[in-house]
């Protein structure tokens, strides 16, 4: 098949794909074996191109392959808020093709294809009320977490107007190297210089490169930097909670997610086919057992996909031709 060029157009295919797990499929094709099967692809790809040439073209966006999300959800019984989201597209693509489709009586192949997926609308729903569109958790995904993300916003607030009148107390406003503070291992410090250093009660965290600046947290703050610290860590916890309970879910929604990604990356090989064919101004072609073969103006594809010129022909016989010279 190579020496028909099968596999820059397997190539050019893989191309127009939306997912990585689509693209492996491109690549993998191999010609249909009887007639009914050759045919129904070609069915499939001219009621793609249908829509395509329709004003309204189906919704179709980028997914990702989630195999890997889903391995990472059973070994380790969490994810992370990114994967979450892959997930998320996902089963948003899967709900926008569905409801696309249903509403088109000119398409029974594709409306199979769409039938196989389930977008599950409750898992969807809990995604969506838990990430967000950057792939983050959402401050509300759970009152616990509201709850103790306030708690830091307020001993923040109240760390920093301690520290700001630090700034201004005589006992410390000579020590300071600059009029700023930072954070060490997540502890709120101040630049002191380091011959001010025996002066200033405190933890020493960290020193400039150069040596004449020492980063401290004074004793007067180590018990609101200890506040801060345990509402970060009740932060975190909630968070890694919320992120094993749809580890779970994941989990036990693990054969409809695949199937989910199987229907889609399906639908979206039509949709490459559908848009490949576009490009080459291809026309469906019917095949039958009966060798009969009457193609007018036919280009080679080869030739089209490398941005050569193309002489068409006209190829035609009958049964009774046994042999065609090219």
């Amino acid at each position: 098949m190579s020496l028909l060029g099968w596999n820059l157009v397997a190539r050019s295919l893989a191309s127009l794909s939306l997912s990585p797990f689509t693209h492996e499929k491109c690549l993998a094709l191999v010609p249909a074996i009887d007639f009914a099967s050759a045919n129904r692809l070609l069915d499939e790809t001219a009621e793609m191109v249908s829509l395509l040439d329709s004003t309204d073209s189906p919704p179709m966006e980028v997914f990702d392959d989630i195999r890997p999300v889903l391995e990472e959800a059973r070994e380790r019984i969490l994810i992370e808020p990114r994967d979450a989201l892959r997930v998320m597209k996902l089963l948003r693509c899967a709900r926008s093709l569905v409801r696309y489709i249903d509403k088109r009586s000119s398409v029974p192949l594709l409306k199979t294809k769409t039938a196989r997926l389930n977008p599950l609308p409750a898992l969807l729903k809990e995604l969506e009320r838990c990430i967000d569109e950057d792939g983050e958790i959402r401050e509300n995904a759970s009152p616990e977490l509201r709850q103790a993300i306030r708690e830091a916003w307020a001993a923040k607030e109240k760390l920093d107007g301690v520290v700001g009148k630090m700034f201004s107390d005589s006992a410390y406003s000579e020590a300071l190297q600059d009029g700023y503070h930072t954070e060490r291992e997540g502890r709120v410090v101040l630049p002191i210089k380091a011959e001010w250093r025996s002066r200033v009660d405190g933890i020493v965290h960290d020193t400039s490169g150069s040596g004449v600046t020492i980063y401290m947290e004074p004793t007067k703050i180590i018990p609101l930097n200890n506040q801060l610290k345990i509402n970060r860590l009740r932060i975190e916890r909630e968070k890694l909670k919320i992120l094993g309970q749809l580890a779970g879910e994941f989990i036990a929604h693990e054969t409809a997610l695949l199937g989910n990604l199987e229907a889609l990356a399906d639908f979206d090989l039509i949709y490459a086919k559908a848009r490949l064919a576009r490009t080459m101004a291809a026309r469906k072609c019917p095949v039958t057992p009966d060798s009969r073969v009457d193609l007018r103006q036919a280009r080679n594809p080869e030739l089209i996909l490398n941005g050569r010129e193309v002489v068409p022909n006209d190829i035609g016989w009958d049964p009774a031709i046994r042999v065609i010279v090219v």
